[in-house]
């Protein structure tokens, strides 16, 4: 091993590695996720490709905008291609593009393979992939970690982040001088693309009562002082992002109406219904981002059933009255080679895909090993005990009207190897991929935290249409059934993003109060989804079953996503756990009152 470490070896490493994702993700198999370049280089991620092989309409051509401290907006793309001199914080949405952009700094300086001595050497890391470990690597004496300098090291050398060998730590060490370097400022010569500071992990790390993330932002803390790196943090405003006030913040805004217009003239919507998508503020935020814009566009739904939400959109692309699988090419092929019916992969988008999302969500992790995933897949299956299979009611309309049993599907489905079921998800349904490390991801952030929202709506889906047996037999057997059932609803508080994908799911932003004719009145239900959680809160006023963090669940997913509780009942329930502060729960004009119902409520 050389004892000089120069910046051109650090290039030659992170071009390697450069060349085996573009490789590997791009002009591999076609079903591969990756990055593709266009005629100027410009790269994006095929997600949409793997979920829409049918076609889709390009987004290529649109500008994706941001805006600074200032207030001045800025071209992503431009931005991708200048030299930078400061550290930076990327801030916006998920699906807006901050990995993109960090993809087309990468683009730009590797694409022709020739290293350049007066141009800064980007360095791309997946800071998702903070593992637990990174406690045990703290060091007093630099009062940092050292994750950042193994994931490079990684790419430079080779090495396994968990090697502490004597050999290794000269490797991390070179590396550590390498960037810490005294040179002037703006000559720097590395940059380190840190992407998706809201994926790491909010659990306690191994023997300490620090986070993983808390370890994660103290080493970027220290390494901010290295002279000879800039950095370019990219996070989801979901909290006050760690370091944002030591850098340049670009708030990423999306794409411009006139651009909005376009494609949704593309998609053949009418001018009509554009006009009116147009002049919703709320919808008009989530079509800003090219992601949900595409989903959007390609799921085409017209007048008052129109999504107006992200959760909605989602909902409507995978789930509401169209299983999606049927116009994706690999799953007819899964059919035709007679290993998987529609039935059975409609099942799996229905509840295998939620379970799975709805464990990762759970223990905090974007990836598993294929064998781990493979586990869940066996698990959720073969447990033909799991209440979600109760022959005594049938809530699901796909299922009830074909007359089918969905815990017959799961029978069936546990005959089948579980890495043929992981084929049809990974390869056919495209919402999952095997990355080059072995392990399954969900092609988005997004689609992990929304099928784990899907799964917690299908548990309350569930545990109604139980209460209602419950209520005319007075059953105890179906009340346990309905207790254990909500146990996994009751036991965990869920975050502002599961919030926000149930709220939406379940249409709750279409049930705020509205004044209308000189007067307040409910929200006008549309969809059925717009019931769910009014019955939710029935179940716990049926069954008497103690909502534990239940009923705070359903309470906060109301006032974040409806933002107005009036006209909702909370009569009868046990509302001592749950937090009202803030929350609007009555309107009044003259003599006309819209009020929440909390009669014999405990409070």
């Amino acid at each position: 091993m050389q004892n000089v470490l120069t910046p051109e070896d650090i290039w030659n490493g992170v071009y390697r590695d450069y060349q085996v994702s573009m490789e590997e993700e791009v002009f591999g198999a076609g079903e591969e996720i990756g990055w593709r370049t266009n005629k100027e280089g410009v790269v994006h991620f095929n997600i949409l490709e793997r979920l829409l092989p049918d076609g889709y309409v390009s987004l290529n051509d649109i500008e994706n905008n941001g805006i600074n401290e200032k207030g001045e907006r800025i071209s992503l793309r431009s931005l991708a291609n200048q030299d930078f001199h400061e550290s930076m914080t990327i801030i916006g949405e998920g699906g807006i593009g901050k990995t993109t952009f960090l993809r087309d700094i990468m683009n730009r300086t590797y694409r022709c393979g020739i290293y350049e001595s007066e141009k800064k050497i980007p360095i791309y890391i997946e800071l998702s992939r903070t593992p637990s470990e990174i406690s045990g690597w703290y060091s007093k004496k630099k009062q940092k970690s050292n994750f950042l300098i193994r994931y490079i090291a990684g790419i430079v050398y080779d090495l396994e982040w968990s090697d502490s060998s004597k050999e290794a730590c000269v490797c991390y060490e070179k590396i550590e001088k390498e960037l810490q370097k005294r040179v002037e400022r703006g000559k720097e010569k590395y940059m380190l693309l840190l992407d998706g500071l809201n994926e790491v992990s909010m659990r306690k790390a191994e023997n300490d009562n620090r986070t993983i993330l808390d370890y994660l932002c103290m080493e970027i803390a220290e390494m901010r002082k290295y002279s000879n790196l800039i950095i370019i943090l990219t996070s989801r405003r979901t909290r006050q992002v760690y370091g944002e006030a030591d850098s340049h913040v670009i708030e990423l805004v999306g794409i411009q109406d006139e651009d909005v217009r376009w494609y949704l003239e593309k998609t053949r919507f009418s001018e009509v219904q554009i006009n009116r998508i147009l002049m919703d503020k709320e919808l008009m935020i989530c079509l800003r981002v090219p992601l949900f814009l595409c989903m959007f566009g390609n799921r085409k739904v017209e007048g008052k059933k129109t999504p107006c939400s992200r959760g909605e959109i989602l909902y409507n692309f995978f789930h509401r009255d169209s299983p999606y699988y049927n116009e994706h090419r690999t799953a007819e092929r899964i059919q035709r080679e007679q290993y998987l019916t529609g039935t059975q992969i409609t099942f799996i988008v229905d509840f295998l895909l939620p379970y799975i999302g709805w464990t990762m969500e759970y223990i905090e992790y974007y990836s598993l090993e294929e064998s781990c995933l493979q586990g869940f897949i066996e698990e959720f299956l073969e447990d033909g005990e799991r209440i979600l299979w109760t022959d005594k009611v049938e809530p699901f309309d796909f299922y009830r009207k074909k007359h089918i049993k969905i815990g017959v599907i799961r029978e069936e489905l546990s005959q089948i190897p579980y890495n043929k079921i992981l084929e049809c998800i990974t390869e056919g349904l495209g919402v999952m991929y095997m990355n080059r490390d072995g392990e399954g991801c969900f092609v988005h952030q997004h689609f992990r935290d929304y099928f784990a929202a899907v799964y917690e709506v299908q548990l309350l889906r569930m545990g109604y249409a139980l209460s209602g047996v419950y209520e005319k037999t007075r059953d105890t057997q179906v009340l346990d059934q309905c207790e254990e059932l909500l146990s996994e609803i009751n036991e965990n508080i869920w975050s502002e993003i599961k919030c926000s994908f149930v709220g939406e799911i379940a249409g709750e932003p279409r049930n705020r109060a509205l004044y209308k004719e000189g007067r307040w009145t409910k929200g006008e239900i549309i969809l059925e989804e717009q019931k769910f959680l009014n019955q939710a809160l029935k179940t716990f006023r049926t069954t008497g079953i103690l909502p534990v963090e239940g009923l705070y669940n359903l309470i906060e997913t109301m006032k974040l996503t409806r933002k107005d509780l009036s006209g909702v009942n909370f009569s009868n329930l046990d509302l001592r756990g749950c937090r009202f502060n803030g929350a609007v729960c009555s309107h009044k004009m003259q003599e006309w009152f819209l009020g929440g119902q909390i009669f014999m409520a405990h409070l």
